[in-house]
């Protein structure tokens, strides 16, 4: 994994992430991506199997800037969440432009600033899913994954412990793994929830209230060694989720 971040941020993501190798990045003066960065980030992403692309970044105009050209441009599938996908916040149309290998991420908010969300909460999910040529994963208490042509899964994992600053932050990172393993956009989308239910559920089990996006990143391996991610949690036709 390659993580790229604007260069005055570096040293303190390095300290809460020294796995990975790091891209330092061209800046905004208040320290937000910059449309200079967009060059680099494509030459990575086309040396890279998937690229996740949206938490942190902030809704600098110059950084929304970036975040449209990078998301147009980009040679590999991709998840967007948070302020990727504000960045096409009144303009959701613009990500049926590239090929459709996308996974939008948005919770409730964010699914809002794409596009209508009323009482209909399904259906509001096929429109935006077939008007982006997306998979359109809605985070929520029974989040549901829709892929262009309709077709919508419910995940019935999950629990409150992923109501924590942060958590979504983790689904983006477990889609973007499945996304670089080869998995299809809708099949990265609805395997990532449910896996990363499970193992919301597994940390809330084990340390109880006050869990935080960590412990559900923690909890992760245990989660994939319950439930194998491949072909395996296909659901029998005109199931639901595995």
């Amino acid at each position: 994994m390659r993580i790229a971040t604007p260069a005055s941020a570096l040293v303190a993501v390095q300290a809460g992430a020294p796995e990975p190798t790091f891209l330092p990045l061209p800046e905004t003066p208040t320290g937000t991506l910059d449309a200079r960065a967009v060059g680099a980030v494509l030459e990575a992403a086309a040396q890279a199997d998937a690229l996740a692309i949206g938490p942190g970044l902030s809704r600098d105009p110059a950084t929304a800037e970036a975040v449209r050209e990078i998301v147009r441009a980009a040679s590999v599938p991709l998840v967007l969440d948070a302020d990727a996908l504000n960045a096409f916040a009144g303009d959701a149309g613009a990500l049926a432009q590239r090929a459709a290998d996308a996974v939008l991420t948005p919770h409730a908010g964010e699914f809002r600033r794409l596009g209508p969300l009323g009482t209909d909460r399904l259906a509001d999910l096929r429109v935006l899913a077939a008007h982006t040529r997306s998979v359109v994963l809605l985070k929520g208490p029974r989040t549901a994954i829709a892929e262009p042509s309709g077709s919508v899964r419910i995940t019935p994992t999950g629990s409150s412990a992923l109501a924590t600053g942060g958590s979504g932050d983790v689904l983006t990172g477990v889609i973007g793994a499945l996304l670089a393993r080869g998995r299809s956009p809708f099949e990265a989308a609805w395997a990532g929830a449910y896996v990363h239910g499970l193992a919301g559920q597994l940390a809330g089990r084990e340390r109880g209230e006050g869990i935080v996006a960590g412990d559900v990143a923690e909890a992760l391996p245990e989660a994939v060694a319950r439930v194998h991610v491949d072909a395996s949690l296909e659901p029998a036709p005109g199931g639901g989720a595995p």
